[in-house]
Order: structure tokens, then sequence, then C-alpha cells
């Protein structure tokens, strides 16, 4: 009973301070070196675009998809649940077509997303990669695309070059379930991941352009991982759903680099995911749904208050028959 109402209490107290952190598009940190926590905000509005392909008109039966428009809608039932974003865009197969795609990241986007905004791109669907001279080019294979070259596909330096600099958003996060190299970073990644007050006040000031995929060269992305998905995408939404808050993106790749290697090798199979910065240096933050969040407890706390309300009239019947028989 008195760890009952305890937990009743924690869950009221989170509840309020929820709602009290509904003013924009910010997070709650601690300061690691004073303890003290403080407000951050990161973005005026937050999107999504997330594109998910099966189908391809010109690929060989052999090398159409099975799971790739469902890793796109669990991916999308995620951040809608847990995340903040004020508009989503999906595409499904013959929707993700080249022209679509581009249309979508180089002209209606860049009127629509601020220069204080946040934007994330995921993709699941086929990736490849061509030699040049300067090295592995990697690109993406929309619906109408061609499996063979550059040629009708969307490349890394289309990625880098326009649509990144297209968009005018602070923080870009590309996060792609497909295999190709030639990621075109340039700069390395700090592999310490920072999680406290003063990180997320810096990187506000930053912008930044992100990739993280789901393999590295010649790589194959397996199926059969987490919900159903593939190991990278199940792997993602797990990451996605265990944060009690936010999450960034390097903190994303950090977990995703580890587990999906091992998930792989328990399988014999050889898969990494990449992870680069195409410019900037800051990171990409996945605000939580306050409102969600308050909903889920006050659900919660409604629950546990029936609960006592079960438990206090079985402890008086309890009593009564006591005092019955005395």
């Amino acid at each position: 009973m008195k760890l009952l109402i305890s937990m009743l209490f924690v869950l009221l107290s989170i509840t309020s301070s929820f709602a009290s952190e509904t003013r924009g598009l910010r997070v709650v940190a601690k300061d690691t070196t004073t303890n003290q926590t403080g407000e951050v905000k990161l973005y005026n509005k937050s999107y999504a675009v997330i594109i998910g392909i099966d189908r391809y008109r010109n690929l060989p039966p052999d090398r159409q998809l099975k799971n790739a428009v469902n890793d796109a809608k669990g991916v999308e039932e995620t951040i809608r649940k847990h995340y903040r974003f004020d508009k989503i865009y999906s595409l499904h197969n013959e929707e993700a077509n080249r022209d679509g795609i581009m249309r979508l990241l180089t002209s209606e986007l860049p009127k629509t997303v601020g220069k204080e905004d946040a934007l994330f791109v995921f993709w699941a669907g086929h990736g490849n990669q061509e030699k040049t001279d300067e090295g592995e080019l990697g690109y993406l294979i929309p619906y109408d695309g061609n499996g063979d070259g550059i040629y009708g596909n969307i490349t890394m330096n289309q990625l880098k070059n326009d649509i990144s600099r297209a968009i005018p958003a602070k923080h870009v996060f590309y996060a792609f379930d497909a295999c190709y190299s030639g990621l075109l970073t340039s700069r390395a990644v700090d592999k310490k991941v920072t999680r406290n007050l003063a990180y997320l006040k810096e990187i506000t000031k930053e912008r930044v352009r992100q990739v993280l995929t789901a393999g590295s060269k010649g790589q194959e992305a397996l199926d059969g991982g987490r919900g159903g998905h593939s190991v990278f995408t199940g792997r993602l939404i797990e990451a996605l759903e265990a944060t009690g808050d936010y999450i960034t993106a390097n903190e994303i790749q950090s977990i995703l680099k580890e587990k999906v290697y091992q998930d792989a090798r328990a399988r014999g199979h050889e898969q990494t995911p990449g992870y680069g910065t195409l410019y900037g240096t800051g990171d990409f933050v996945f605000i939580p749904n306050i409102e969600q969040k308050v909903e889920d407890n006050r659900a919660e706390v409604a629950r546990m208050e029936a609960e006592l309300k079960e438990l206090e009239a079985r402890e008086a019947e309890a009593r009564k028959y006591q005092n019955q028989r005395q």
C-alpha cells in the first residue's frame, strides 16, 4: 500500500513537471558540474520526412523488398507517439519517385522550414555505391531509379551540396536503412557521447547535417530484427522508445553502432552502421512529446488510483470480517 501511494505521488509530480514544460520545443537537462537543471529552447518547429520503398519500377523481381514500408511506418509511428514534430511527410513506393522526393526536399521544404527549425529524414530502401576517381560515391535508389549506376538516383553529392544546403533548418539528421559508402563527411566523429545542459546550450547555436546508415560498404542490411523490422530499424525504434526525455543523433549512432554490430555478428554476418557529419558541429535533438507523456501519466495515475481504492475496500472488508469474528 505504501509503495503504491509513493509511486502515485511520483507520477503526479512528473505529470505536473511535464505540464510546465510545454512552452515550445524545449528540453530540460542537468548540468553535470553543478547538478542544477535548466531549460534549453532548441527549435521553433520540427519536421520529418519518412520514406519507405518495397516496389521498384526498374528493378528485377529478386531486388524488390518486403519490409521497407513496414520499417518506415514503424519509425513514423514511434516518432508520432514519443516526440514533437509539427509535420511529418510520408512517401511510400510509387509516391517515393525521384521527382517527388527532390521536389519535396529542394522546393517544398525550403519554403516551409525555418532557420531555427529541425528536420529528420528516414529512408528505408535500396542504396548502392559506384567507383569514381575520387573514391566511392554512394547513392539512394528511388522508386523509379536505376539499379546500376548514378543516373536516375539521388547521390550523396546531391544530398550534401543541393538538398542539405537548400533546406535552411539548423539541424538535419538523415537515417538511412540502406547500405553504401561514400558519405562525404567533412570531419571525424567525436566518439564520446555528451549529455548535459552545457552541451545542449552549445549545440543549439551550431548548424549541422548528420547521416547514419544501416551498414558500411559491401554489407547487406539484415531483416529479422526487433518487432518484425530490419535489424537497423528495430534498434533505431528501440532507442527512440527507451529514452525518458530527449535523445540526440550522436547518442543514437553510438547505441546503434554497437547493437546492430552485435546482432549481426550473432548471426554470422558483418553489419556496422556508418555515421558522419556532412558539415557543421551541432547535434540533432529529438524533442519529447510532452503532451503524450502527460496523457500517459494521467492514464497511469487513474489506473493506480483505481487500484488504490480497490485495495482500501479490501482492507476495510477484511477489518469488518475480523471485527465480526471477535
